[in-house]
Formats: structure tokens, C-alpha cells, sequence
């Protein structure tokens, strides 16, 4: 966008109206709790990038702060044992984003292959109204 075009702007979604976003494949805007700025966020890493301008098959950061995430995580970054604690934390009560070496690149599952580039995975772990 050139500097001296403004935006579109445009009333808040409901929660309804991001859903029915998401589910059709289109990415959404959600603010992330002060002083974090905002998240664009969809179902698959091209809305992203598509909704940032960027090219397609640029790595995205997963959402990484649901315990059942978290749980499948575990194991597939290359973390002594004594810091996994740690970046939990960071992830599901800090909402922090972390960037962790990858175990085994070769044998991620797919599903996190668009947020992990030259060995590492990021994840961030914001969630609305965590603050």
C-alpha cells in the first residue's frame, strides 16, 4: 500500500461474523491484549500471508497456547527436559511467542510444517482477553 492511501476502514466483526470468516477460508484481525499489538490469524498459513501482503509459502508462527496443542508439541522441539516447564509456561500463561530448535525436521506433521523454516518452530502463544 502506498504511504498516502489510507485503509478501508471498517466497524469490528462479531464473533459470529470472524467464525464465518475463518470457516471460509478467510483470514481475521483480533486484538491481542495491551501492549501486544493485533494478530492476523486464519485457517491455513496462504490467509496469512495473503492478508499481510506477503508471499505465500513465507513460515507463519502457530498458535500455540490450547493444552491439547501444547501436549502435541512436546517431544518435537529440542529442549532439554529441565526447560520444557518453562516454555509452557511462556506459551499458556505468559502468551509469549518463543522460537524453538525442531528435533526432527524431517518428521514434523504437517500441520506444523508452515511455522518451522532452517530447523526452528514459531509459536505464540496470545489469546483474547488473557490479560
Amino acid at each position: 500500500m502506498n504511504p498516502s492511501e489510507e485503509a478501508p476502514s471498517r466497524a469490528p466483526a462479531t464473533l459470529p461474523q470472524a467464525r464465518r470468516a475463518l470457516r471460509r477460508g478467510t483470514a481475521v484481525v483480533l486484538p491481542n491484549p495491551p501492549p501486544l499489538t493485533h494478530v492476523v490469524t486464519a485457517t491455513t498459513p496462504i490467509a496469512v500471508n495473503e492478508a499481510k501482503r506477503r508471499p505465500s509459502g513465507q513460515p507463519v508462527a502457530l498458535w500455540a497456547h490450547h493444552r491439547d496443542t501444547l501436549d502435541a508439541l512436546t517431544g518435537l522441539w529440542d529442549l532439554a527436559s529441565r526447560h520444557r516447564t518453562t516454555v509452557l509456561r511462556l506459551l499458556a500463561e505468559e502468551h509469549l511467542t518463543v522460537l524453538l530448535p525442531v528435533r526432527s525436521p524431517g518428521t514434523l506433521p504437517s500441520w506444523l510444517e508452515p511455522a518451522v523454516k532452517d530447523g526452528w518452530m514459531l509459536l505464540f502463544g496470545a489469546t483474547l482477553g488473557n490479560r
